[in-house]
């Protein structure tokens, strides 16, 4: 996989890859139009990646069409304030879930979004197969904690000052299977003009899906929290 390497806010370099993969193209895609109309709406212009991870590549990506600000930090920032916090799979991945919600709430940021992946996916059980046939350690979160009711339960059982205001799937192409490496397959078999790499990105219809419907077929859960303590 080819990389760039890129100032880190810290100092030093990150190396980013610069091949996602037509799946994360697309999802990544997607995070951009709604992080866009939420901004719209929310008004949020400053934003923290925490903690930071690579499975968007660059995620400031995301944030940087709509004119949001946008800070990876691998850990939190003494007295630094943000009007967003954005965390990308990182819930189901923590080694302990209730100490990161709180990490989050410390920053005391207005709104805070977490994104999380879905195992209903039909290609989670599949790619669980794969990395058993493969002989490969299963390294993308546990499961358990891979939905929005994972989330909303921590959240309430902690009583931190949070009210969702935002809560939606996304992230259903076409081929609907959540396939991570075997996903250089899939892009050979996905129209030029939707590939990504310069190319239009097209919506599929599955992201009109109602949410009883989707919550059987998309890849990620996304929650907006707004914070209700002044």
């Amino acid at each position: 996989m080819t990389v760039i390497m890129t100032p880190a806010p810290e100092g030093g370099t990150v190396a980013f890859p610069t091949d996602l993969g037509f799946g994360t193209e697309y999802e990544k895609w997607l995070l951009t139009g709604i992080v866009a109309e939420l901004a719209s709406r929310h008004g949020f212009r400053t934003a923290a990646d925490y903690p930071c991870n690579l499975l968007l590549g660059d995620s400031r990506d995301v944030f940087r069409p709509a004119g949001i600000s946008c800070e990876r930090l691998a850990a939190p920032r003494p007295g630094a304030r943000y009007d967003l916090v954005f965390s990308f799979c990182e819930f189901e991945q923590a080694e302990d879930a209730d100490a990161f919600l709180r990490s989050v709430d410390a920053f005391e940021s207005p709104h805070v979004l977490i994104v999380t992946q879905n195992w209903r996916n039909p290609g989670v059980l599949l790619h669980r197969l794969y990395h058993l046939a493969a002989g490969n350690r299963w390294d993308h979160g546990r499961l358990s904690r891979a939905s929005y009711k994972a989330v909303r339960r921590r959240v309430h059982r902690l009583g931190l000052p949070w009210q969702l205001v935002d809560l939606r799937c996304f992230d259903t192409p076409w081929f609907v299977l959540d396939v991570y490496e075997t996903g250089r397959f899939l892009r050979k078999l996905v129209p030029a003009a939707s590939r990504g790499n310069g190319s239009p990105m097209r919506r599929s219809w599955f992201e009109d899906l109602p949410f009883w419907a989707a919550r059987w077929l998309a890849h990620h859960y996304l929650l907006l929290y707004r914070r209700t303590e002044a």
